[in-house]
């Protein structure tokens, strides 16, 4: 999988490892996927979002622009339509989902009221459940999850 495009207008691609079957994978509808200068101090002013893999590598999970909301969704590699997982109050902004090992939970940020928390899905019904309680002016960014010992 990669991101292609022009400066401001990239989708995601997918291509096999012999260079055959390159499609676009979906539309991320006008979402250029960065934000040059973030809305809070000191995080190297700017973010990418970037799509990222399904632990069984089935699906893509992405973000996309949806009205004046950028929202998640999954898209199934082999062609079925994208599905919507967050329906959000106008003016939210998602990014960096991160799904976890076993494939049950996303986790990601998102910006609702102004400000920027960490929230976890649970994929089989979509409910979620915020992490973070911060204050204007602090922001999570750049969710990851704990890697899993044996």
């Amino acid at each position: 999988m990669f991101v292609s495009g022009v400066r401001g207008q990239s989708n995601p691609f997918i291509v096999r490892r012999d260079g055959t079957g390159l499609r676009m994978l979906t539309d991320l509808g006008g979402y250029q996927g960065w934000v040059l200068f973030l809305d809070v101090p000191d995080f190297h002013e700017g973010s990418s979002d970037l799509p990222v893999w399904s632990t069984d590598g089935k699906s893509v999970f992405y973000t996309a622009k949806v009205g004046a909301n950028v929202e998640l969704f999954e898209v199934a590699v082999d062609g079925q339509s994208p599905r919507q997982l967050t329906r959000t109050p106008p003016g939210s902004l998602h990014y960096h989902p991160e799904p976890s090992s076993d494939g049950v939970h996303l986790l990601y940020g998102s910006k609702r009221q102004g400000v920027r928390q960490l929230f976890v899905m649970k994929l089989s019904d979509r409910s979620e459940r915020r992490l973070t309680k911060l204050k204007p002016g602090w922001a999570a960014m750049w969710p990851h999850w704990q890697p899993v010992r044996d």
